[in-house]
């Protein structure tokens, strides 16, 4: 399921799109959810991603094929810059990939694994520009040093982040602890059509910030991170996808070939932002994603084939020390 396997840019923008900034004091203490960028500020995140994912198909020859299984650990290092602050125009950022790693297990036979590990390495380096407005949306997406393939793929990313950064959203107002707010956002990148993605998201509470991953031994402590040590609002996020409408399409030059989708999602993320910066700290993610496609094909090319797919995917994210 490609979909699920290029998350890790959004998931990081979802949270960075939703920094804390206090208006009240004591109990009744309220969040503005606002951007709160300075030019030239930078910060460093780690991102990781694991993945399983399982896949069956049937039709193709006679009956159920065996099930498709690999599971991917993909560990990215991104440093994000405000280029240029405006309140009329939103906040200009870079996101500049440091590290990448992909690592695949098990026995798999899917020609996303390589577009997955090529990805990674052609970003590695090299940064991609937007703007993040105010109210969270994203608009202007460049790639200056190519480091995407095409502009299906440019397009792509941007409704990925648009995606991802409304996943952020909250009213425009301040909220306390215990208030939720809801989103929902048609998904026009799937490739499934009439696809919606909803999220419901409720401010915990407030408490010591959770530093995330620990560093592997060498590194530096999250203790040398500023932010890392202070009071954090919690925000639990749940979200769902599903179509809206499924019905049958043609598929152009298949033949008279239909296809008909069904597919869903789940997940819960929890994130921890920083009150005296507003900037992200950590964050936790577990989602799944269920999708059937049936191809309905004249007998004469083959007749119907039906294929059936599971992704699971737990994420994380901290924030670094800068070098």
């Amino acid at each position: 399921m490609p979909r699920s396997k290029f998350l890790l840019l959004p998931l990081l923008l979802a949270s960075l799109a939703s920094p804390a900034r206090p208006v009240g004091a004591g109990q009744e203490l309220k969040v503005l959810l606002k951007p709160r960028f300075r030019a030239g500020e930078g910060m460093r995140y780690e991102v990781a991603l694991r993945i399983r994912s399982e896949s069956t198909s049937e039709g193709l020859i006679s009956g159920p094929n065996p099930p498709n299984v690999f599971e991917a650990m993909i560990t990215t290092t991104v440093r994000v810059e405000a280029l240029e602050v405006s309140a009329e125009k939103g906040t200009r950022l870079s996101l500049t990939y440091e590290e990448s790693s992909v690592d695949v297990k098990g026995e798999a036979n899917d020609p996303d694994v390589a577009k997955l590990e090529a990805l990674y390495a052609k970003l590695k380096g090299k940064a991609i520009v937007f703007t993040l407005a105010a109210d969270g949306r994203v608009s202007q997406l460049e790639d200056p040093e190519h480091a995407i393939e095409s502009q299906e793929a440019m397009q792509a990313m941007q409704s990925w982040l648009s995606q991802s950064a409304f996943a952020g959203q909250t009213p425009n107002r301040p909220v306390a602890p215990g208030e939720s707010w809801e989103n929902e956002l048609p998904m026009r990148w799937s490739s499934i059509p009439r696809m919606i993605w909803q999220a419901r998201s409720t401010y915990l509470r407030n408490e010591p910030c959770q530093p995330g991953i620990l560093p592997p031994p060498g590194e530096a402590s999250d203790q040398s991170v500023p932010g890392t040590t202070g009071t954090c609002a919690v925000i639990l996020t749940s979200y769902t996808s599903r179509q809206k409408d499924p019905a049958a399409q043609e598929v152009k030059g298949k033949g008279g070939t239909r296809m008909t989708s069904r597919a869903e999602a789940t997940g819960e993320g929890l994130s921890y932002l920083a009150l005296d910066s507003g900037l992200l700290v950590s964050s936790t993610q577990k989602g799944d994603e269920h999708v059937e496609l049936t191809f309905e094909r004249p007998p004469e090319i083959g007749g119907n084939v039906t294929f059936r797919g599971h992704v699971h995917t737990e994420s994380n994210v901290r924030r670094l020390p800068e070098r």
